[in-house]
Order: C-alpha cells, then structure tokens, then sequence
C-alpha cells in the first residue's frame, strides 16, 4: 500500500501575499512552527515583482496603498525608512476632468454612464443613488482624508525585500508551486489535514485568507464549498521612449475601452533608473480581461495601441514609440468578509481567516498585533549595521535573529 508523506506543523497559511507573510511572522515568533504553501514561484502574491530585460525588481500591477496613517506607520517601521508623499498623488480620470482617487461619487458615476451605454438599468439606479450618497458625503461635508497618498520610494520590491530579510532569519519554511484545494478538520475542531497536489500535512490551525485558492472544507458529515468569485487582473508592462504629457504616478481611466489603469513602474525602480535612457518610460497598463485573447494573438500590434491610447489620453506627448513590452496574467480568487467570518466562525479555532483584500486596510486592521514583526525588524537591522563583513552576515541569518 503506498501512504502519502505526512508532516505536521502548529500553523499552515496558504498564500504568501505581504499581509499572510507578517502574520506568518508574529505566528513564528509565538515559537510555533510554520508552513507557507503557494501555488505560485514568486513571493508577495499580486505584489510580485519580475525581472523584465534587463530591469530587475519590476512591479506587475498598477499599486497604491490606501491612505491610512497607522498603516504608513507600520511600513516606515518594517522598511525602516519614511515612505515619501506620491506627487502627483493618485487619481481618476474622466472625460477631461481628474478626480482624487479616493473621491467614490466620479467613480460611481461614471458607473451609472457604462450601466446606460450596456443598458444594465436595475444597476444604473444602484450606482446613481450610491453617486449621490458620496457625493453628499465628499464635497458637502469636505471630508479630510487621514492622510495623503505615499509609497516606497523603490516601490513594493523595497517591501517584498524587507519581508524577505525577516523571513530568511526565521524558521518559516515556504513551498512554491503546489496548490490547495482542499482541507480536512477534524471533528473537535483543534487540528486538520491539509491537501496539496503532492502531499498531505498535519496541522493544528490552518489560516486561509480573502484570496485563497481553497475550494473545499471536509468536515464529519459536511463538505462545505467556499463561495468565491475569480478576476483576472490582465497587465502589459511598456519600455516606451516618449515623454509624458502630464505627471503621473498611478491613474485610473474610466472612459477608455483599452485600458483602466496606469502606473509609472519606472519612476521608482534602481535598475530601471540606472539601466534606462533618457526620455525613457516604463509604465505597467491594466486592460480589461476581454482584451487578453487580441493580446495574445499579437502582441506587438496590441502594445502599439495601448502607446496611442495612452496618447490620446493625454497622459503621454504624442511621437513616441514602444521599445518592448511584457504581458502577464493573474488570476486570483476573492472571498467577501462575510464568507470568511463565516468560515472562521464554523471552524475556529482549526481554521482562522485574514482579510486581505485591499493591503492598505489590512496593514491598519492588523499592524497593533504584529509588534514582534517590527521589533524583529528593528533587531536586524541593528545587527547588519554593526557588521563588518559578509562571513559576520551569515553567522547572523544562521542564528535565525
């Protein structure tokens, strides 16, 4: 009889996104042992970078961090340095007039315009009476935002490094490219059975969160399938010599039918900003997922549309021309809060949920219960300060600080 490889670990997360990483951390340093499984090869879930030509560290996917202060705060302290203000700051673009991003009435309306246009009524009044409810709320009441918009200064590659630093000194152990579709809880609900592609592992609590690719829930005389909906966030990334039109760090465009969003990946890359030319772009364009197959059929002619669209806009000077382009694909499944409490008020305490979403509103729901996190953080830089040679840098990461 052949038995599949059994292993056990305190905790197991399923994900390797910046917010499953941290709470993986504080587990690790309540001397728990744990396990991180991802499906992908690359660390930081959709805030993944990748090397493009000769341009490291590259962002795959148009970011902002939503404005909360206590979550700015924790990152300065995981990073270790101050995040800079984004000037120009975020903001939405449409017909010819430009909205803060975190304005929702423009957002809503133009909603209400595309609900007319695919003559989708029943949703055009939701999106109409949700507009006027925001736009009572933004422009009568002048609501103050906590904040304004800031980022690292070498984007999320400088977070995904911080985070890769404390996990090398910990004892997390990480699988890349195995998938989870099922877990088994055991009847008094203390431990369970994870199910990969490949193995079996024993665990005492499993933490799932809103982006998980778990699909089933075995339980004596219950098998509960998780209700969850797929996107697909479709990126091409552009090497354009041409200059901008108007600066922009990150734009969202509600009325072109080419692409929805933009963001400036080079303007806060070392590699990009020591390997690139002058009057050299690199700019991460998000296109509607109906666009992906005429991508794929030609790549080349498709980009060149994108650079015209982009033109048009207004957001580039026009005469410019692609110098290359990468597309990429990511799918990635999303769970509302409600499933999770559900799930984690059925299961708890084998399974806990992390809802994670929109990273900004994660890092200022959570940062007061990683305290260990930014301590440890703080240790090691310390120690890599006082260092004087590489010998004495891997002394420290073998003692797992």
């Amino acid at each position: 009889m052949f038995f599949r490889e059994m292993r056990t670990f305190d905790a197991i997360f399923i994900g390797t996104s910046p917010v499953m990483i941290l709470e993986a951390l504080q587990t690790s340093l309540e001397g728990k042992s744990v396990l991180m499984i991802d499906r992908r090869d690359s660390l930081g879930g959709a805030w993944h970078t990748a090397v493009l030509g000769s341009f490291k560290g590259i962002e795959i996917g148009c970011h902002y961090i939503k404005r909360y202060r206590k979550g700015y705060a924790f990152l300065e302290e995981l990073i270790g340095r101050t995040l800079p203000v984004m000037d120009p700051q975020p903001c939405v673009q449409f017909w010819k007039c430009q909205f803060d991003h975190a304005q929702r009435s423009p957002a809503e309306f133009s909603l209400c315009i595309k609900n007319i246009r695919e003559r989708k009524y029943r949703s055009f009044f939701s999106h109409l009476f949700r507009s006027i409810h925001f736009f009572w709320q933004e422009y009568l009441y002048k609501k103050q935002w906590d904040s304004p918009f800031c980022y690292p200064k070498e984007g999320c590659a400088e977070m995904i490094k911080a985070l890769q630093r404390l996990l090398d000194a910990s004892s997390i152990e990480i699988i890349h490219g195995r998938s989870v579709h099922e877990i088994y809880v055991e009847k008094n609900k203390k431990n369970g059975v994870c199910h990969t592609d490949q193995d079996d592992i024993f665990f005492r609590e499993c933490v799932i969160s809103s982006c998980t690719n778990l699909q089933t829930i075995h339980y004596p005389k219950k098998n509960i399938v998780l209700e969850k909906i797929v996107r697909s966030y479709d990126h091409v990334v552009l090497h354009i010599h041409g200059k901008k039109a108007q600066p922009f760090h990150y734009m969202e465009v509600r009325d072109n039918r080419y692409f929805s969003r933009v963001s400036d990946v080079g303007f806060c890359n070392p590699s990009f900003k020591k390997h690139g030319k002058k009057n050299e772009l690199l700019l991460c364009v998000q296109i509607p997922a109906n666009h992906w197959s005429k991508l794929q059929h030609n790549e080349k002619a498709f980009s060149d549309i994108l650079l015209i669209q982009l033109e048009k806009k207004k957001l580039l000077q026009p005469g410019g021309n692609v110098l290359a382009y990468w597309s990429n694909r990511y799918e990635t499944p999303f769970m509302d809060d409600h499933e999770l409490d559900r799930i984690e008020k059925e299961f708890y305490p084998a399974i806990r949920t992390m809802k994670t979403t929109d990273m900004g509103t994660a890092l200022a729901r959570y940062a007061d219960q990683w305290s260990s996190v930014l301590l440890m953080a703080h240790c090691i830089r310390q120690q890599e300060h006082r260092c004087t040679s590489d010998i004495e840098k891997r002394v420290l990461t073998l003692m797992n600080i």
